[in-house]
């Protein structure tokens, strides 16, 4: 199974592009939990999860600390990317 996009809001010119590991997310139920974590967040306006690169893709106005702090409550997390949305 391929990753799995949801798209909230259009995209805006100020948004922000993170890429986090999280290594704890290895099946459809912790997956789904770290897609709930992140989709509760203000400023939020696109998720990608990729289930076998354990990555979660996120597009939007949010802090890259905060949502990292959020995600290491399933496990272990790392930010990889952090940088403007194209």
């Amino acid at each position: 199974m391929g990753p799995q996009q949801t798209t909230l809001h259009p995209l805006h010119p100020l948004q922000k592009k993170l890429i986090v590991r999280v290594f704890a997310m290895t099946d459809e139920a912790t997956k789904q939990k770290a897609m709930g974590t992140v989709a509760e967040l203000y400023g939020i306006d696109s998720i990608v999860v990729d289930l076998k690169e354990q990555k979660i893709t996120v597009v939007g106005e949010m802090d890259p600390v905060a949502l990292t702090k959020k995600l290491r409550k399933l496990g272990s997390a790392e930010i990889i990317t952090y940088g403007p949305a194209k």
